[in-house]
């Protein structure tokens, strides 16, 4: 995965609120949109990482709101499998 290349396809509504958007305009963007430009190799590690065979990642970052601004997070992140054991989604918990 290039940084960046992982989009949204479901948004919780508050998830989406907490960053100054609403759910439909963060479906089908990329989720580096949230996250500052430094922090983008990270967030390929990171996800690398809950695609792996581990299968998870928990981690303290920061988020980009729609207006600039940023804030702390901590993320929960689970790579999803189907019955073969291939990567079907992700499932992102996010606190602030």
């Amino acid at each position: 995965m290039k940084p960046g290349a992982e989009t949204f396809s479901a948004v919780n509504a508050t998830f989406a609120r907490e960053r100054g958007y609403l759910p439909e305009e963060l479906i089908g963007q990329p989720i580096a949109l949230l996250n500052p430009p430094e922090r983008l190799e990270w967030l390929k590690k990171t996800v690398d990482r809950a695609n792996s065979g581990v299968g998870h990642a928990a981690v303290e970052s920061v988020h980009v709101r729609k207006d600039g601004s940023r804030f702390p997070v901590f993320i929960d992140l689970t790579g999803v499998r189907d019955e073969d054991g291939r990567l079907a989604s992700r499932v992102i918990i996010s606190r602030i």
